[in-house]
């Protein structure tokens, strides 16, 4: 790109070659989409279907989507919703996956980073939903990457039956920056 070379001299008023205009508008256009396609930063929000039941104690994706990213980068994860069980002692686990690992699996207990929520009540037994949120952070590479947010009924010991309920989920995936 070949532009006047007293094109950084000018003085208010002074006029601009249309060409020299037309390049600088081109360049800028080009690095602003250089950018955005290097993921350097950026939100990307996926959501699912209102209501997500379950009573199995294996993790259930709610929220599943692949994403490719150009160059690798890491990323802030935030899972969002409201959560229900509708017994004492049984429990809903939230958290986030990427590429088939639940991130943040603690070693004891089978316990991931998300949120446990014991049947709240008052009275006549009466439920009500919680807000829930699952933080994790994440590198990925370039190529594609499977997101998942993920569900799971926990029951504690001599608890039976019980279901649990995750409602109005949303998943941000923030781009912190080239990795």
């Amino acid at each position: 790109m070949s532009l006047d070379k007293n094109l950084m001299n000018k003085n208010s008023g002074d006029p601009i070659k249309s060409a020299d205009w037309n390049a600088l508008a081109s360049e800028t256009a080009r690095l602003d989409e250089a950018k955005l396609n290097r993921g350097l930063i950026g939100v990307q929000t996926l959501r699912a279907g209102w209501e997500n039941q379950t009573t199995s104690m294996d993790w259930k994706p709610v929220i599943n989507q692949t994403v490719r990213f150009e160059t690798g980068t890491s990323l802030l994860l935030v899972g969002h919703g409201h959560g229900l069980s509708d017994t004492s002692g049984v429990a809903l686990d939230v958290a986030i996956r990427v590429n088939g690992t639940v991130l943040g699996q603690e070693g004891s207990g089978n316990l991931a980073w998300g949120m446990g929520l014991l049947h709240p009540f008052f009275g006549n037994n009466t439920s009500i939903f919680t807000q829930i949120v699952a933080i994790a952070q994440s590198p990925v590479k370039s190529g594609d990457s499977l997101f998942e947010l993920v569900m799971r009924c926990r029951r504690s010991e001599g608890v039976n039956g019980g279901s649990v309920k995750f409602s109005g989920p949303t998943l941000w995936l923030i781009r912190l920056g080239a990795g």
